[in-house]
């Protein structure tokens, strides 16, 4: 009998700790909880504007374009191009003898810099010019509306992808002579080169982007869908890194919430999601 009461004890006994335990337990919960978190830290770097430049001058704003090298920034001013040292701020220079200017490229020699000339939508032409004189050397045909431009490094040509003719046109910078003529399957848009032989153009009314092969001068027969909608188009902004391809999109009309432009990827994966 006194064994039974014995062993009914210790059970009455550990059934209290483990009760006691318990809310022990579940006290520190609920105080832990009610702590505030600690903010999580952030690394985000901040910019800052530098310094600002009244530079005046004739002409609409175009794309701008850096010869890192010379600190030279060379900006399309409607029917000039103004060239202005970065490191004072000042207007170093003018391109002179255009129509109507959109975008520039320059060679990896530092001596030539290459200009689309749209003219008025008749004639289209690539203007050459001397770096160190801001001269216009000579004016190659193009197709009509030439508007992005890229030199490829690797076969040190250039590619100019015209507008209303839905091609590019290929130019052999050594003799300033049209090489080839790319048909492509829309009019072209944004254009940029991977620094690997191949470049990356926009197709905005198709919503694709399509690769040229600069080696053999084609475009892939595999294009790109961008967006699934045919009203969401990629805009005119492309940019790489060595494995990756950044594109601003537009989607039309915006879904609430969301700006008129963001990364294609953002918007398929909002797409997706939805119910």
């Amino acid at each position: 009998m006194k064994m039974k009461n014995a062993v009914m004890l210790s059970i009455k006994l550990i059934t209290r700790f483990v009760v006691a335990l318990s809310l022990l337990l579940n006290a520190a919960t609920i105080l832990r909880a009610a702590e505030p978190h600690a903010p999580r830290s952030t690394s985000m770097h901040v910019f800052h504007v530098q310094s600002e430049w009244n530079l005046g001058g004739e002409g609409g704003w175009g794309f701008l374009c850096l010869d890192a090298s010379t600190h030279q920034l060379y900006i399309p001013r409607t029917n000039h191009v103004m060239v202005v040292d970065t490191e004072t701020g000042k207007v170093s220079g003018d391109v002179q003898g255009l129509i109507n200017v959109r975008n520039i490229a320059l060679d990896d020699a530092g001596r030539y810099g290459y200009i689309t000339d749209v003219t008025d939508g008749s004639a289209g032409f690539v203007r050459v010019f001397d770096r160190s004189t801001l001269k216009v050397v000579t004016s190659i045909p193009t197709g009509l509306i030439p508007y992005s431009i890229v030199f490829d490094s690797a076969t040190r040509s250039l590619f100019v992808f015209n507008s209303r003719s839905r091609s590019a046109t290929v130019i052999d910078t050594a003799t300033n002579q049209v090489i080839a003529t790319i048909p492509l399957s829309g009019r072209p848009g944004a254009a940029v080169g991977d620094g690997k032989g191949g470049i990356f153009v926009t197709l905005p009314a198709l919503g694709e982007i399509t690769r040229v092969d600069t080696a053999a001068s084609s475009s892939s027969s595999t294009r790109m869908q961008v967006m699934s909608s045919p009203s969401a188009m990629p805009r005119q902004t492309l940019a790489t890194s060595t494995t990756t391809l950044f594109i601003t999109c537009s989607f039309l009309p915006t879904p609430p919430g969301l700006s008129p432009s963001f990364t294609a990827t953002h918007l398929q994966n909002i797409r997706s999601s939805k119910k």
